[in-house]
């Protein structure tokens, strides 16, 4: 496997998991995201920024 010199310096670590991200903009999404984007946009995606 080869290492670029980018990551052999700085190495990546995850702030949070896969998981704790998707429940975090779950929990956005629905405290109040949610009654501003539902109505006429059921099954579009949203961002989150």
């Amino acid at each position: 496997m080869t290492v670029s010199s980018e990551e052999q310096f700085h190495p990546r670590q995850r702030r949070y998991s896969k998981e704790e991200i998707a429940r975090r903009g779950q929990d956005l999404y629905e405290s109040g995201i949610q009654q501003q984007v539902e109505a006429g946009n059921e099954g579009k995606i949203v961002a989150i920024c």
